[in-house]
């Protein structure tokens, strides 16, 4: 397990945490750092914040990253969820979304279910209140997650179908539960299904 945060006291704290429950490494503060960290040492989970020095966003270097370790599970970070949009995190390959500072339990349940391949968005009010997501009522399955991935790039359900090898049709029921799961399935909540779908809105509060 890995944190990886420009902040070093909230690394440390963060590392010392999730270090009561799991095997940590010492916790790096740049992205440079992160780099050089994964070139000698691959963990199973890096807990990442979602800014940097200079206000880089992580997401924007997360498909580099991720290609260049593929077996990384990444679990996002933040205190500020306005500025990490739940939508681009999970079509970029997160798998979690915890809220800053972390409380332990929801931090391993978070680790257990990205190391299982499943997705685990916080349950934190904050989460709520600025991006208007619901918190997840149960995680979202790794099949969910790819036809998530598929919705995020505008992809019709046939595409996403052919794309993973399943029938539109289960394309279709794995949107219904993730919408399900969101807490977004009435056709009344359509424009917040719309806020997390569409790419374009991510820097308004999907």
């Amino acid at each position: 397990m890995l944190v990886a945060d420009d902040e070093p006291l909230v690394a440390r704290v963060t590392s010392r945490v999730i270090g009561t429950f799991c095997t940590t490494l010492p916790p790096v503060f740049s992205l440079d750092d992160l780099e050089e960290a994964l070139a000698t040492q691959v963990p199973d989970v890096v807990i990442l914040d979602v800014r940097f020095q200079n206000d880089v966003s992580s997401l924007d270097h997360l498909p580099r990253l991720a290609t260049s370790c593929p077996g990384v599970r990444w679990i996002l970070h933040t205190g500020r969820p306005e500025r990490a949009p739940v939508g681009r995190a999970f079509s970029l390959g997160v798998r979690g979304y915890l809220v800053k500072p972390s409380d332990p339990g929801e931090a391993a349940i978070a680790i257990g279910l990205a190391l299982r391949g499943c997705g685990y968005l916080s349950t934190s009010r904050l989460v709520r209140d600025t991006t208007r997501v619901l918190a997840l009522s149960e995680p979202l399955t790794p099949a969910q997650l790819n036809v998530f991935a598929g919705l995020r790039q505008g992809f019709a359900y046939s595409k996403i179908a052919l794309r993973l090898g399943i029938s539109e049709s289960t394309v279709g029921k794995h949107v219904h539960l993730i919408r399900l799961r969101l807490g977004i399935a009435t056709e009344g909540s359509y424009v917040r299904w719309q806020q997390i779908v569409c790419p374009g809105l991510d820097g308004v509060d999907c």
